[in-house]
């Protein structure tokens, strides 16, 4: 198992506009679009023999899959404020896209942390990677955080949604007992073909009830200041 340093990451405000395909009525008017969302990164560290040199067995795994595939550690901080004058969140979800200009099969989320959080009052902010480049969470069992006493509520908080693809998510949504407002640190390992150049966007949504549900969403075009890197 190797510890993984966490970098610091800038967050920068997340721009939102109405979402109109959630359903609500003919007469409803949706409040202003939620303007405390932020999100730092994605920042890509490569993974190769070098790096995880103090672990032989990720080391002898990156070397054996390497004529193949290169691996890269994905690092991302998702933050929520909480607003005087707004409507709590009712949901947030950040939605990730991997690609390549090469037309062969696009990179994967390989491994993601958290991967389920019922109850984040012991939520680990420290990660480690174990066996054939699995994210645990330090001092939590491999991709569940849960409370040793019982919670107030058994829904589930966050979640990371299609693991193994290319299109990886992580979901929170707020439940009876807890609130999305709070800063997270997400991290994730992607799969990619060896010398291909993959590109990792990011888009989000959110929901908030005011009566009805509104929904908000990222503009479409990644010029309009959504997140995006690239890697080989």
């Amino acid at each position: 198992m190797l510890e993984l340093d966490l970098p610091d990451l800038a967050a920068v405000p997340l721009p939102l506009v109405d979402d109109d395909t959630v359903v609500r009525g003919p007469d409803d008017v949706p409040p202003e679009p939620p303007r405390r969302l932020f999100l730092g990164g994605p920042l890509a560290v490569p993974l190769t023999a070098a790096t995880v040199g103090e672990d032989r067995d990720l080391r002898a795994f990156v070397e054996q899959d390497g004529e193949q595939h290169r691996y890269h550690l994905v690092h991302l901080a998702f933050t929520a404020t909480a607003g005087p004058d707004e409507p709590p969140l009712q949901s947030a979800e950040l939605h990730l896209r991997l690609s390549n200009d090469a037309g062969v099969a696009p990179a994967v989320a390989w491994s993601m942390a958290p991967e389920r959080v019922v109850d984040p009052a012991q939520l680990t902010t420290k990660y480690a990677l174990g066996p054939k480049l699995g994210l645990l969470g330090v001092d939590a069992t491999l991709g569940s955080v849960e409370r040793t006493t019982a919670s107030p509520s058994s829904q589930v908080f966050l979640e990371a949604l299609r693991l193994l693809r290319s299109d990886p998510a992580w979901r929170f949504q707020r439940t009876p007992g807890l609130a999305i407002d709070g800063s997270w640190r997400l991290v994730l390992v992607v799969r990619a073909p060896r010398g291909v150049t993959t590109h990792l966007s990011v888009t989000a949504r959110a929901t908030v009830r005011r009566g009805r549900l509104f929904g908000f969403r990222t503009p479409d075009l990644p010029e309009a200041g959504l997140a995006a890197t690239s890697f080989e």
